[in-house]
């Protein structure tokens, strides 16, 4: 993948944002964090999934000048599953980050499981859920998921989330890595503006 398919990508994940109804504001209010992912899952008994996305991280206020969010770091995410299962099916999903804790786990550069090292729970929907910034500690990560396909069966999974290092470098220079963008290291670049506004969007309650 080249800088500029990064770019489309970035783009990309901006619309997913703007698409995905219901999540309340003061979820996005509160984030530390969030991850963009477009995933492919195939199946006839044992599935495989591959999917690829975004994450962003919110960096703390700096002085008179309010909390911002990091520039886009690459990320890829892969597994796969034994059961009762067959079909293919193409899914979207945004995680809300909601401690610093799940913002790390997506910043390594190697594999990590969801729902291991971090809590993760369906994130909730709609006016009624908004809700003061102490619920945000019931889970580490708020998922949300739009699927399409045909898709039937249980499989018991396993699969990570891993920084895509050849394509950060592409984008922000040889060496860079998660940590190094998520921790607001790296500058924003002007490119990912179309992600901001989607973010900031939605965090002040704009359908």
């Amino acid at each position: 993948m080249t800088k500029n398919q990064f770019i489309e990508e970035v783009a990309s994940a901006a619309k997913i944002i703007e698409s995905f109804k219901g999540i309340p504001a003061g979820v996005l209010k509160n984030a530390k964090g969030i991850a963009v992912l477009h995933v492919s899952k195939v199946a006839v008994g044992i599935s495989e999934r591959h999917g690829h996305g975004i994450v962003v991280s919110r960096l703390p206020e700096e002085g008179a000048l309010p909390a911002t969010w990091s520039a886009p770091a690459a990320i890829h995410t892969s597994g796969w599953g034994a059961g009762e299962q067959v079909g293919i099916e193409v899914e979207d999903l945004v995680f809300v980050l909601n401690t610093e804790k799940a913002v790390s786990a997506f910043a390594k550069g190697h594999n990590w499981t969801v729902g291991t090292d971090v809590s993760i729970a369906a994130g909730p929907l709609g006016a009624a859920a908004e809700f003061d910034g102490t619920v945000r500690e019931f889970s580490s990560i708020y998922t949300y998921s739009h699927a399409k396909g045909l898709f039937a069966g249980v499989a018991v999974e396993i699969g990570g989330i891993n920084q895509r290092s050849v394509i950060n470098a592409e984008a922000y220079g040889v060496g860079t890595t998660g940590e190094q963008i998520l921790n607001g290291v790296i500058e924003r670049p002007d490119w990912a503006d179309v992600l901001y506004q989607a973010l900031k969007t939605k965090e002040f309650g704009e359908e």
